[in-house]
């Protein structure tokens, strides 16, 4: 029983951390490419 348990927990921490993943990068991503434009531009110049 303890160990269905913790697997059942295990199962259930994976998934959210694969939600925080995809939440991650879909903010991340947004802001890195405006900010990577605008660095580039600024190194450029």
């Amino acid at each position: 029983l303890t160990e269905n348990g913790v697997l059942a927990y295990m199962a259930y921490v994976d998934e959210k951390l694969v939600e925080e993943e995809e939440r991650a990068k879909k903010y991340l991503d947004g802001e890195t490419d405006g900010k990577s434009k605008g660095k580039g531009t600024l190194s450029a110049g």
